[in-house]
């Protein structure tokens, strides 16, 4: 494993030695900001884990957006939330095409001194089902070492994810299931800040057509 989270700041001192144990040996960890052989269409979170198969061929398997206590408002938290899912979605649709058989993504966001873990599932036509598994308060002083048994458990099934994950990759049928194909979606493009400004409304209701009342 890349030692990538050796390097934190010290805002995520905390929980470094958490994600240095929990992932598996095969699981790579590299910041979001970099892209697997320059696929400008790879996640863009602040932590991606990916798992390089047998078979030659490198999957994202897990998003992960942190987010340290001084930068943490209401409207961050929505964004890391929405942006988690869209980066699960497009896990989730590489591994059914590729087919991997019953497959899942894997999220967590860490959010100050919150962290939660999420799975997505296709389950039907169109309908990608995103559960949170599990929610924790990280430690924020030797006060809290009461806590480290939760922290483990916590961890500890994100790890139990990744490994069924690797588990259905390293066993990919030789035929995919063309109903989970059927039922995927194309996935929405994350919204971006700009900094033009709205038209008034006198500009975007003066083209509207003006619709007589009976009296």
């Amino acid at each position: 494993m890349v030692p990538i989270f050796e390097s934190l700041s010290d805002n995520w001192k905390h929980i470094a030695p958490f994600l240095l144990n929990i992932f598996p040996p095969r699981i790579n960890i590299r910041d979001g900001e970099n892209h697997i052989a320059d696929d400008s269409q790879s996640l863009l979170a602040d932590y991606v884990g990916l798992y390089p198969s047998p078979a030659g061929k490198v999957f994202d398997i897990l998003a992960v957006e942190m987010k340290p206590p001084k930068n943490v408002s209401s409207d961050q938290l929505r964004s890391d939330f929405v942006k988690t899912g869209k980066e699960m979605k497009d896990m989730l649709d590489t591994l059914i095409d590729n087919g991997v058989h019953d497959a899942i993504a894997v999220g967590f966001v860490i959010e100050g001194y919150k962290s939660r873990s999420y799975t997505m599932e296709l389950v039907g036509e169109g309908v990608y089902l995103m559960v949170q598994r599990g929610n924790c308060e990280l430690l924020r002083s030797p006060n809290d070492a009461s806590r480290i048994p939760q922290l483990y458990e916590h961890f500890l099934q994100i790890r139990n994810l990744l490994l069924s994950i690797i588990h259905k990759i390293d066993n990919i049928p030789s035929t995919t299931h063309a109903i989970h194909q059927a039922w995927k979606r194309p996935s929405a493009p994350i919204p971006q800040r700009t900094n033009k400004k709205r038209n008034s409304t006198s500009d975007t209701t003066s083209s509207l057509p003006t619709i007589p009342f009976n009296e």
